[in-house]
């Protein structure tokens, strides 16, 4: 009975492992392809694993949605730019991004910052006028 309790935990421990290297792996992909337009099927065809599978496995390691964290990433880097570079045209910067048009860049800036990214642009020009 003792031997059996543990391998039972010897197995959902290494389930769990192997549940955060999946993770951990997702990352990586993500993190190295942001910029692309991705698709969930062939993320988890890269890692060997149906979509429901690695939608669940993700979300119960990170708390997040797989689409949730790339588009965290997206707007990260959004932020990096806008603060950079400061004439650049907001759909170009959406599409290049891989948000696929300018409303659906701004929309998930709205939502993610609570502001479009041209009032967010404003802002920092008006900052950087002050400042001068």
């Amino acid at each position: 009975m003792a031997q059996s309790r543990q391998r039972e935990r010897s197995i959902s421990e290494q389930t769990r492992q192997r549940h955060r290297q999946l993770a951990d792996a997702v990352r990586r992909v993500v993190q190295h392809r942001y910029m692309e337009p991705l698709r969930l099927c062939e993320i988890a065809s890269h890692l060997g694993v149906s979509p429901c599978f690695l939608c669940r496995v993700f979300r119960r390691e990170t708390g997040a949605t797989i689409h949730g964290y790339l588009t965290s990433l997206r707007l990260s880097r959004a932020l990096e730019l806008l603060a950079g570079h400061e004439g650049e045209n907001l759909t170009s910067l959406g599409l290049d991004l891989g948000f696929a048009s300018h409303s659906h860049f701004t929309r998930a800036f709205r939502r993610q910052f609570g502001k479009p990214p041209s009032a967010f642009r404003g802002q920092l020009l008006s900052r950087f006028e002050q400042d001068c």
